[in-house]
């Protein structure tokens, strides 16, 4: 009795293991890709070439995430996902497209005085989300406005 109770949970063990064969080898792959991505990451680092977090995702699902480097050159304070990146002009691009979109599903219009979103900026009543996409608003360089205070 016992040798037949001992094969019945080896074969619904041997059954299990069949069934999720193919989803332990998609974790064996993402497993695999995480550690070539931490190993490459990690050998740039090394190698002065790069400094910042790193998260890639597949149809919503996070397959790696981690922060590499420091935050401050200073005090070394080591990066993590919270750490916050001056964009400065990398972000215009897709600044700009999402000003695009909103126009053409009439939510706002490329001639409404930026004052009418960021009302703290109502000294430039003059200046328009065009002139800012065309870059003839005539604001002044708020990093160096930032660095001040």
């Amino acid at each position: 009795m016992k040798k037949i109770l001992f094969a019945l949970i080896i074969l619904t063990a041997i059954s299990s293991c069949q069934k999720n064969k193919k989803n332990a080898k998609i974790k064996i792959v993402e497993n695999e890709q995480s550690i070539r991505l931490d190993s490459l990451y990690t050998e740039h680092y090394k190698n002065g070439e790069f400094n910042g977090n790193v998260l890639i995702a597949e149809k919503g699902n996070i397959i790696f995430q981690k922060s590499f480097g420091v935050s401050n050159d200073e005090t070394k304070e080591k990066l993590n996902i919270e750490t916050a990146f001056e964009l400065a002009s990398v972000s215009k691009q897709f600044t700009a497209m999402g000003i695009v979109q909103l126009q053409k599903e009439g939510k706002l219009s490329y001639d409404d005085p930026i004052s009418k979103y960021i009302p703290e900026l109502k000294h430039y009543a003059d200046v328009t989300i065009e002139n800012l996409l065309i870059h003839t608003g005539g604001l002044p360089d708020y990093m160096s406005i930032m660095e001040k205070n």
